[in-house]
């Protein structure tokens, strides 16, 4: 594999996520196991002068117009809470063919929290979680954000802050107690959902950031020497 290739992947700095592609996403969502739901009739009304319909549809084919499952209110509650699909707006949407405005329109009923409205003390916005601080918590950047942080940042902070006789602290917390902006925090297994203390680490600066993804490119080089993994068609494969 070209290392040049490899550099030029890492600056683009896209998140390495399967579930960044729409039609991952519906083949999972039809495995997932949905014999825990008996009841999958949905009420449904063509426009305001119509008769309310009752018809079945079914957890494990697309959504369509025959098969609108976003009328059923214990799919498409699951749907948006599974944090590997970051569901925003425009991609719950695409993936159930309907408009923004419609997909707004279903979290209200449902009561199911959006990303765009600050009043909710965790949201995701662009693949990443985000979460309300308390309000005596004198980060300057929450202070710019409304109360928010993002949730990975604010975990490790609260962490070091606790320890401050780690030498890991002493170099990555300001005087105020709060990351230095150059710090980023890596996700170890490469889901920026999965903010669990054990998956984060500390990268002083997006040097030592890049350093730590071009040790995980050298693997792949290896593991294609190995025929380990395989490329074909833009995406690389396990070989087994």
């Amino acid at each position: 594999m070209n290392s040049q290739i490899i550099n030029e992947a890492l600056k683009s700095n896209k998140s390495i996520n399967q579930y960044d592609d729409i039609e991952v996403v519906k083949k999972s969502i039809k495995k997932i196991n949905w014999d825990s739901i008996s009841n999958w009739t949905v009420e449904y009304r063509q426009n305001q002068f119509a008769d309310y319909t009752y018809f079945d549809v079914n957890p494990r084919l697309d959504c369509s117009k025959s098969n609108p499952l976003y009328l059923h209110k214990k799919w498409i509650e699951h749907i948006i809470k599974d944090s590997r699909f970051n569901l925003t707006d425009s991609r719950l949407g695409k993936l159930c063919g309907i408009s923004r405005d419609s997909v707004r329109y279903y979290r209200r009923k449902f009561n199911i929290k959006g990303k765009e409205d600050w009043g909710y003390k965790r949201f995701i916005n662009n693949g990443k979680w985000w979460i309300k601080v308390p309000e005596d918590y004198g980060n300057p950047i929450a202070e710019r954000e409304k109360g928010y942080l993002l949730e990975h940042r604010y975990i490790i902070e609260c962490y070091l802050r606790e320890h401050r006789e780690l030498e890991i602290s002493k170099r990555s917390l300001n005087s105020d107690g709060y990351l230095y902006s150059d710090c980023v925090i890596h996700h170890i297994n490469f889901d920026p959902l999965d903010n669990r203390l054990e998956n984060l680490w500390i990268c002083e600066n997006e040097s030592e950031h890049k350093l730590i993804e071009g040790t995980l490119l050298k693997l792949v080089e290896e593991l294609m020497k190995l025929d380990l993994i395989f490329f074909s068609d833009g995406k690389y494969y396990l070989n087994c």
